[in-house]
């Protein structure tokens, strides 16, 4: 059963998870971040590019931002993956370019993925996001 996104003109939308309705933001860039808006960062989708963390905080390695936050690598299968890419703990995602019709199975597996990954203490306990 797909589940309803609801999206507004700011690069917002909510999505019901666990039947709670979470409200989420999407930022194209970092720099002017504070330390209540890094608090809410849940995922991020990623190049595989080194300067791509350049604005993230200073006193974090990719690695430690990687296991807070859900990192996604959204590529084209007969594309290869990037060095960066294969040492992150990233997920990566596959579409065909030829079979645009399968694209909603790689949407359900990265709302599978998020809801996993919300489900963990770090979100349940502390943030208390998700109710189970």
């Amino acid at each position: 059963m797909t589940e309803q996104i609801t999206k507004s003109r700011n690069n917002n939308f909510s999505k019901k998870i666990n039947g709670k309705e979470l409200n989420f933001e999407i930022h194209s860039n970092v720099k002017n971040f504070n330390k209540c808006d890094w608090r809410r960062v849940v995922a991020v989708f990623l190049q595989g590019l080194d300067w791509e963390f350049a604005d993230w905080p200073k006193d974090e390695s990719v690695t430690s931002i990687l296991l807070k936050v859900k990192g996604f690598h959204l590529k084209y299968s007969d594309l290869p993956v990037s060095e960066n890419i294969k040492k992150w703990n990233v997920k990566v995602l596959e579409i065909h370019r030829n079979k645009r019709h399968i694209d909603v199975s790689v949407q359900n597996e990265f709302w599978t993925l998020m809801e996993q990954f919300l489900n963990q203490p770090r979100f349940r306990e502390k943030k208390k996001l998700i109710n189970n």
